[in-house]
């Protein structure tokens, strides 16, 4: 293999396809594979195609392999080198310069026993040269290195188009908007893999995206989605989602594909391609199902402005961050009763008036909790809504239909005096 190619334009292939060698889990692999895990392929051709791959993530991206894209190929061939150094020294190389790589192969490949106690075959990785890489500037700033390069007909290719049930097209940047109303809901870490995971589903022929803690549940309704067809929910964990929006291109359309039978998640665009894992579908019922949210009516209490709920929250929070009295009267006013959980703080009480109020009532939520989906709503006015099982709260913003927020009631005895 032998080619030259533009700073910027590799500096990108490798940003998206070696992608999954990247992540921290591909990093710190210390399997007898980890030589491949942590590698990146790079095949030229008629296209120069950068992939990788672990069991949680695989990415490809494919371009042209001409001077339009700025790469001209000398021998068309594969390599398969580590991802970390070379994405490095790109990294650090002027984004105005060439880069030629070549292959020097050894005459008959170099045996490394990945496992050096043990003499068993499968535990060999078969090193079959050096990658040669030489980088020129105008200013002729140069650099030169070489990195092992090992066979890489040892990687098993991810088949991207066996990629299952069409999910739905939407664009990057409402992707990336939709999760990001949603993501503050999950748990950072859920042993299970499901409560630090995004659910989506298909409910009356829309698309949801929810995430919970079992405390509170985010749900957002991707009403701009289009080519909806799989009817399958599924769990994301939130870990790889993130490294999902990290190499999506800003524009142009993203689809999403579900194949169920293999429990993957197949995210495709114009020259990317991924394959994230999801979680194991016997526990979706762990996870809250949006119908039995949304197909209960809601009776509206009463709407507050963002910024004078926000106010009376983050007062409440000096003294109670967990848990406050909300207090709603007919005679449109809030007011939010904190108690200090360790008496070091005395009791406090904050009121605001409110727009509307339908109905009173008293009930316990989370402050930090509510403040943090304020910071996704950021303005305009909140409205809370009451089922009649009276068991959680509706939240509503009228600067997104989009979003609802719900909150488990919370049972706290310190609060019965108030009450």
């Amino acid at each position: 293999m032998k080619l030259s190619i533009r700073q910027d334009v590799l500096m990108t292939a490798l940003e998206k396809g070696a992608a999954a060698a990247l992540t921290e889990v591909a990093q710190t692999e210390t399997s007898n594979v980890a030589l491949l895990i942590k590698s990146v392929k790079i095949t030229v051709g008629k296209n120069l195609v950068v992939e990788s791959a672990t069991n949680l993530m695989a990415t490809q991206y494919s371009i042209p392999a001409n001077k339009d894209e700025g790469i001209a190929v000398g021998d068309p061939g594969s390599v398969l080198v580590p991802a970390k150094e070379l994405f490095d020294w790109v990294k650090l190389t002027n984004p105005n310069a060439t880069i030629n790589m070549s292959l020097s192969a050894l005459s008959s490949p170099q045996l490394i026993n990945a496992l050096e106690d043990s003499d068993d075959d499968e535990f060999v990785i078969k090193k079959i040269g050096s990658l040669k890489i030489i980088s020129k500037d105008a200013n002729k700033t140069a650099g030169k290195w070489e990195l092992n390069c090992y066979d890489p007909t040892e990687v098993k290719a991810v088949d991207f188009k066996d990629d299952g049930t069409k999910c739905f097209s939407i664009s990057s940047s409402q992707l990336k908007e939709a999760v990001r109303y949603v993501s503050f809901a999950a748990l950072q870490k859920d042993q299970d893999q499901v409560l630090n995971s995004l659910s989506i589903q298909n409910y009356e022929d829309s698309i949801y995206f929810t995430a919970t803690d079992t405390n509170r549940c985010a749900i957002y309704n991707l009403k701009m989605a289009t080519d909806i067809e799989g009817k399958d929910p599924f769990l994301v964990p939130f870990e790889l989602v993130d490294e999902m929006l990290k190499i999506l291109d800003t524009e142009g359309d993203t689809t999403l594909s579900y194949k169920q039978d293999i429990e993957k998640l197949f995210i495709s665009q114009s020259n990317l391609k991924m394959r994230l894992a999801t979680v194991d579908s016997e526990k979706l019922g762990k996870f809250p199902v949006v119908s039995k949210l949304f197909g209960m009516p809601y009776l509206s209490i009463a709407n507050i402005p963002v910024n004078s709920l926000q106010e009376i929250l983050m007062k409440a929070s000096l003294v109670n961050g967990a848990s406050a009295l909300f207090d709603f009267k007919e005679e449109n006013s809030l007011s939010i009763h904190s108690i200090s959980e360790t008496n070091k703080q005395k009791p406090q009480v904050n009121r605001a008036s409110t727009e509307e109020s339908t109905k009173e009532l008293r009930a316990i939520w989370g402050v930090k909790h509510m403040l943090q989906a304020l910071k996704i709503v950021k303005s305009g006015a909140i409205t809370f809504s009451l089922p009649a099982s009276k068991k959680n709260v509706k939240i509503t913003t009228d600067q997104d239909e989009n979003f609802a927020y719900f909150a488990q009631f919370i049972n706290n005895p310190k609060y019965q005096a108030a009450e």
